[in-house]
């Protein structure tokens, strides 16, 4: 048997995030806790077993410690595992999933760049449906994800317009990623540009203001004048 690390064993724990029933990292977080238990199960140890088991109840924050990690019943890590499943994993089967993806649009007056975070998030979650399913292989794995990626990828620039689609057809970005930093640079060029635009006016206009016309001697038309009539006598 090995000898016990217990330096190991604290970076190990700390290394673990915490979960706050966020079903985008839930999968991460269960396995990081399934592999730090299995691996410290052969010390067949009960004591250290309680240590790890309340270490791994003491990442649970939030949302996930008010619904299930106040729960009394739940004395082993199989039983916290799956409530944890029950309450927050996402239970939408791959169909559902894709097809939402196909369809995703941006909400009116919602930065794009928000709806890139919604793609990459329900992109996420198909990813994670794929690499959960044990009856494919690791390479036909890796070509789902890979074909979802594209699609993220289309939908994102289906979501925008004018310019920026058509900038973003010739760019012909790689990955969501890709297009995305693409279009942080399109929105801060934009801004520049608009605000170069806006300086000019200003400054043209304080000009207009400020120009006077040259100053003339108004010319003199008496009116009213007085006629003198000279007589010769």
């Amino acid at each position: 048997m090995p000898e016990m690390n217990w330096d190991l064993l604290k970076s190990r724990i700390d290394n673990i995030k915490p979960c706050d029933g966020n079903s985008n990292t839930l999968n991460k977080f269960l396995i990081r806790c399934e592999d730090l238990i299995n691996d410290y199960r052969q010390f067949n140890d009960a004591q250290l077993s309680k240590h790890i088991f309340q270490s791994v109840q003491e990442k649970l924050i939030d949302k996930a410690e008010i619904l299930v990690g106040n729960r009394a019943e739940l004395t082993d890590w199989p039983r916290l595992k799956e409530a944890l499943i029950q309450c927050f994993a996402d239970r939408r089967n791959i169909d559902c999933l894709v097809q939402e993806l196909t369809r995703m649009k941006p909400f009116r007056n919602d930065p794009l760049m928000n709806f890139g975070s919604r793609i990459q998030l329900l992109r996420s979650s198909i990813a994670q449906k794929i690499s959960n399913n044990p009856n494919i292989t690791n390479a036909e794995k890796v070509c789902q994800i890979n074909h979802y990626d594209k699609t993220a990828l289309s939908t994102f620039i289906a979501g925008c317009s004018g310019t920026l689609r058509n900038n973003l057809h010739l760019k012909n970005p790689a990955s969501l990623e890709d297009a995305m930093a693409y279009l942080n640079e399109f929105e801060n060029f934009e801004k520049l540009y608009g605000n170069l635009n806006d300086n000019n006016r200003a400054t043209t206009s304080r000009f207009n203001s400020n120009y006077r016309q040259p100053y003339s001697q108004p010319r003199y038309y008496p009116e009213n004048q007085t006629t003198t009539t000279l007589s010769f006598r």
